[in-house]
């Protein structure tokens, strides 16, 4: 099975993702982003990863309309029954690389930071959590250090908008040394979320498909 190299490519570029930023929403290696890029041979795990990143079915990522080997009924119980806490990783791994685009350049994107996340960053992770407590304690341990983290990045958020809101109402900029404060804040635990969600997925991704190509 051959990854379509060019819609792969094409996707990415539309969402302004690097080869790195890929890898950390799809729980690879940016090595990995790399060689399915050039075309090299990609394991269905790998090809399952990148659907996963993009919202897409696996059968979308092939040259051809190539279906992945039929499922065990076991295999079909796992993925139903460990699928919305994999879908709600994917998200928040997506909306963790978006808000590290914001804190990236607050000035650009100082408009953006008047609308506060609603629902708050971890509300999906912490409605299916409870499904981790029945995979491993390592994942439940990883899902509450990310949660602590998106939990930390709101309340940097809402700060960030109350002082935004409170500096256009004098005609105030925002000073250079706040935006560097909130920029390395806000990377930090936009890192936090990539590892332990990153984890996260990883042992999930093989615990649903546990028949899956290595």
């Amino acid at each position: 099975m051959e990854i379509d190299t060019a819609k792969l490519l094409r996707l990415r570029q539309e969402r302004a993702w690097s080869q790195s930023q890929l890898a950390s929403i799809a729980g690879i290696s940016t090595k990995t982003v790399r060689r399915a890029e050039r075309g090299a041979a990609s394991s269905l795990e790998t090809a399952r990863a990148l659907a996963s990143a993009f919202k897409l079915d696996v059968s979308e990522i092939y040259k051809s309309e190539i279906v992945p080997p039929s499922r065990t009924e076991a295999d079909l119980r796992l993925l139903g029954q460990y699928g919305p806490l994999l879908a709600a990783i994917s998200d928040a791994l997506s909306e963790n690389n978006h808000w590290r685009q914001q804190f990236g350049d607050l000035f650009q994107f100082r408009s953006f930071f008047h609308r506060e996340p609603s629902p708050t960053l971890s509300a999906a992770l912490e409605t299916s959590q409870h499904l981790a407590s029945t995979v491993s304690l390592q994942l439940h341990r990883d899902l509450a250090d990310a949660i602590g983290s998106l939990k930390r990045m709101q309340r940097l958020i809402a700060g960030t908008c109350g002082f935004m809101r409170s500096a256009a109402s004098h005609g105030y900029h925002i000073p250079q040394d706040v935006q560097t404060e909130v920029r390395i804040e806000g990377h930090a635990e936009c890192d936090h979320v990539d590892f332990f969600l990153g984890r996260a997925k990883r042992e999930l991704v093989n615990r649903a498909y546990p028949n899956g190509s290595a």
